[in-house]
């Protein structure tokens, strides 16, 4: 705050008096301000921090009544009695609602995966352009490791490749199906004849148990990383300088515990948001990523999720299809703090305002529970081109709470009254229209609601069951009418836990992939988030009845039988064959057996452009 010069505070104690406006800090108001505004309240207006303060409340504690000061903060005016709102805010700025949800085209995809059925929804929703460094840099790790004569990285000195990749994610899906079997038995080789009743689960004819293991070996140290700069190791984070980040920014590696995993994070916002356009309405909420038993970076326990311990994600879903296609991992305070939007709006705001952030302008609808509902959130999307219905239990700053209590104190008993106070933001010259309701539910608890779209105008009815009052066997329907507002809150606002239910339900991919490594364990829980939105799109695409089960089974195979990996198979077999007879005719030289036909798999020791085929035109 800027200090006032001597001649003006002599001045300033007689221009209170009479009520002039004194600038300080480039505010304007009847009077200097308090000495020290805190961060919090630095989204009220400083003549709203002064009278508060001298009053004894607190900004920052429950509201007072709709004509109170709080209620005009952020630049909203309350009405001062019951109000209904007729028409949708929306129509006025000329918004449709009739967008749907759908997948980018397939010419966005590579060229063999654009006729699939499930694998060209699951790339959608993960970041490809990545698999091509991550497997250079397997090959270079391993190779650098089984270097020894007669001891190769993988069978025949092949290298990693992208296709290779996506046959070992195949491998996972298909262990989905057969839950209840180690992995060691998916590579046992069943004599049917001696046990007719058993169940052949081979995957040696897609990739040998050897190659598997060798692969996972390296997976989470190969993960791409953003460059450090000054020459500094990947491999030791203790030596690492700094990392360039998205937009520019730098992340320090050196007391960073996400920067191996960052680069994979922000590859996959930008990969989903560019690979999927949503509906209309949008649903911000939390997701879990279960922890396993051992080192997980910013590990929480959140006692009302179904797995409480471990790490928590902001996740956005299509509130139409159910698709998960934007998400932000939760991390230190610290961390927190130097992201975008946390200077002007704290956490809670400003982690809304990042996951909406593609979606600026569009005018479309984001959904919100307590955690991220405040009167502050409302305006800010409002401000972004963004309409909002937000759920305020404990943000309740700038929220006329005390006037909702007093207008539902009416009729205290009356189960789907819905009271609405209306108010209008002041943002320059342009005003802008939002309001806050509350709808008692069925349990007569009311439901809180800022929003910035839709009616108060009744929308049907809201149907519930109660236990019978003489027989304890049978339950009794009832109805309670619903508004608008409350109806289209109440009806999407669970899109986001149904994702996290098909995701982590009786069979899960820490199931089948058990590690107690938390790279690996976050992206397997990547790719399960991938294959539940491969299943939402077929289920959204196709006509009949589509099933996860069905859907995994699709994708397995898919994901087994990749055009990139059968490409490369088909090539290793041309470049075989040439080599056939030339083998055999150097063999008869030797003093062998003559022109033998050497084995298909012998001569693909030496295919392709490794050293083997170079040392055999040498000789």
């Amino acid at each position: 705050m800027e200090r006032l010069e001597e001649g003006e505070a002599e001045r300033a104690p007689l221009e209170e008096e009479r009520g002039a406006e004194v600038e300080v800090g480039g505010f304007v108001g009847e009077g200097a301000p308090p000495s020290e505004v805190s961060p919090e309240e630095a989204f009220l207006d400083v003549q709203e921090c002064t009278l508060l303060h001298e009053e004894g409340l607190d900004p920052l504690e429950d509201s007072v009544e709709a004509n109170g000061s709080v209620g005009n903060a952020f630049g909203v005016v309350w009405s001062e009695e019951k109000g209904e709102v007729a028409v949708d805010p929306r129509a006025e700025s000329g918004t449709t609602t009739r967008l749907r949800g759908h997948a980018s085209p397939s010419s966005y995809l590579p060229e063999p995966f654009r006729e699939t059925e499930a694998l060209q929804f699951f790339l959608r929703f993960f970041p490809f352009e990545l698999l091509t460094d991550w497997a250079k840099e397997i090959t270079r790790r391993g190779r650098s490791k089984y270097n020894k004569p007669g001891d190769t990285f993988l069978s025949y000195d092949r290298d990693c490749t992208p296709g290779l990749l996506l046959r070992v994610f195949g491998c996972f899906v298909y262990m989905l199906l057969f839950p209840g079997h180690s992995r060691k038995s998916f590579w046992q080789v069943v004599d049917i004849e001696k046990d007719p009743l058993a169940v052949q689960l081979c995957l040696n004819k897609y990739i040998s148990r050897r190659d598997f293991d060798r692969i996972l070996e390296f997976f989470a140290d190969s993960v791409p990383k953003y460059t450090a700069e000054r020459g500094a190791r990947m491999d030791r984070p203790e030596q690492a300088g700094a990392c360039k980040g998205p937009r520019g920014t730098m992340h320090t590696l050196h007391g960073d515990p996400h920067w191996e995993l960052r680069r994979f994070w922000d590859a996959w916002n930008v990969h989903a948001t560019k690979h999927y356009t949503p509906s209309w309405l949008v649903v911000v909420d939390e997701s879990m990523l279960k922890w396993m038993g051992r080192y997980m970076p910013s590990r929480m326990f959140l006692r009302q999720k179904p797995d409480p311990l471990g790490r928590e994600l902001k996740t956005v879903c299509d509130g139409l299809t159910g698709v998960c296609f934007r998400m932000e991992p939760v991390e230190n305070a610290e961390l927190m703090k130097g992201k975008q939007f946390y200077s002007d709006f704290g956490t809670t705001t400003a982690t809304t305002l990042r996951l909406m952030e593609p979606l600026f302008g569009s005018g479309r609808v984001c959904l919100g529970d307590s955690w991220f509902g405040s009167v502050k959130t409302c305006c800010a999307l409002l401000d972004r081109g963004l309409f909002s219905i937000l759920n305020v239990k404990t943000a309740h700053r700038g929220f006329p709470r005390a006037t909702l209590e007093r207008l539902l104190a009416s009729d205290p008993h009356q189960r789907g009254l819905t009271v609405c106070v209306p108010g209008e933001v002041h943002a320059g010259r342009t005003r802008r229209k939002i309001k806050a309701t509350a709808h008692r539910g069925p349990a007569g608890v009311p439901l809180c609601l800022v929003s910035s779209c839709f009616t108060t105008q009744p929308a049907g009815t809201l149907k519930y069951m109660v236990k019978h009052p003489t027989d304890t066997t049978h339950l009794l329907a009832k109805e309670i009418p619903v508004d608008e507002t409350s109806q289209v809150y109440r009806s999407r606002y669970g899109i986001v836990d149904q994702h996290n239910r098909l995701r982590t339900g009786s069979v899960t991919f820490h199931d089948v992939w058990k590690t107690h490594d938390f790279r690996i364990r976050e992206f397997s829980e990547l790719i399960g988030l991938a294959e539940v939105n491969t299943f939402l799109l077929m289920r959204a695409k196709g006509t009949g009845q589509v099933r996860q089960k069905h859907t995994r089974k699709v994708l397995a195979k898919e994901l087994l039988e990749n055009a990139w990996i059968m490409a490369e198979l088909e090539l290793e077999r041309q470049q075989a064959l040439r080599l056939r007879p030339l083998l055999a005719a150097m063999a008869g030289e030797e003093g062998g057996i003559g022109h033998r036909l050497v084995s298909l798999e012998e001569v693909m020791k030496y295919s392709g452009e490794g050293t083997g085929a170079k040392k055999i035109i040498q000789r």
